[in-house]
């Protein structure tokens, strides 16, 4: 057809990166050989921003960012038939140099007086199940990520973890000064989970209401919680820390 790289398995059909099994959002895929080859540069320069809105188990204090250094070793074990199980530990020794920065965006409680907390999350590394793993290292796994240490929430019918956006630069543009956004809203199944707990206060009613009605407004995330030349600056400080 007029995309041939959409037709070639060895490149993935055209396919710039992944999502974990249960994670919804946004995929990346190139028209063009040229354009993965870009983007697939990029994402390994870690040029490329990420942005998760996540529900983690327990209070999480804090509305500035969070930056979470924990090397992770992925670990794969069979699963029945041709099936393969990965899991991600925290590894100081053998494990990967791995980077997450976080954002509390806001508190809410079920009808038990359980606490949540509603989470901006941003790889700056890409290794597998890293939100997953880092969360849930600081004592907050994703809700129903049994996986990871959550307890069964069956209001929640699958781990609350959604691709939100991605900034990248335009494939097109040589010199690489044009940044694109992709974006994903929040899907009904998770808004459906997220309206059956309570916001603890009007912050977090607010931020929860962004999540379900604004088409995952990322820029407004940021606005309101924290400036985005701090996210930024993070971001570089925490990629200098890896190299």
């Amino acid at each position: 057809g007029d995309f041939p790289v959409c037709c070639a398995a060895g490149q993935d059909h055209g396919l710039a990166h992944r999502l974990d099994l249960p994670t919804s959002g946004v995929l990346l895929v190139a028209k063009t050989y040229r354009a993965l080859w870009r983007l697939r540069l990029d994402f390994c320069a870690q040029r490329v921003t990420k942005y998760y809105l996540a529900l983690c188990e327990g209070r999480l204090v804090g509305r500035s960012v969070q930056t979470i250094h924990a090397p992770l070793k992925l670990l794969r074990s069979p699963a029945g038939g041709r099936s393969v199980r990965s899991h991600s530990s925290i590894c100081p020794v053998q494990g990967l140099p791995t980077c997450t920065q976080v954002v509390c965006l806001a508190h809410l409680h079920d009808d038990l007086g359980r606490c949540f907390s509603l989470v901006l999350a941003m790889p700056v590394t890409g290794r597998t199940h890293q939100i997953r793993s880092h969360l849930s290292h600081l004592g907050h796994p994703l809700v129903a990520d049994t996986q990871y240490g959550a307890a069964v929430a069956d209001w929640c019918p699958r781990v609350f973890l959604h691709a939100s956006a991605v900034d990248f630069a335009d494939p097109a543009d040589v010199p690489g000064d044009s940044t694109l956004r992709a974006v994903a809203p929040l899907p009904r199944d998770l808004c459906v989970a997220l309206g059956r707990i309570t916001a603890m206060n009007e912050h977090s009613e607010r931020a929860v209401a962004k999540a379900i009605s604004c088409n995952a407004d990322i820029g407004g995330f940021l606005v309101a919680v924290d400036s985005v030349g701090q996210v930024v600056n993070v971001r570089r400080l925490a990629r200098c820390a890896l190299r």
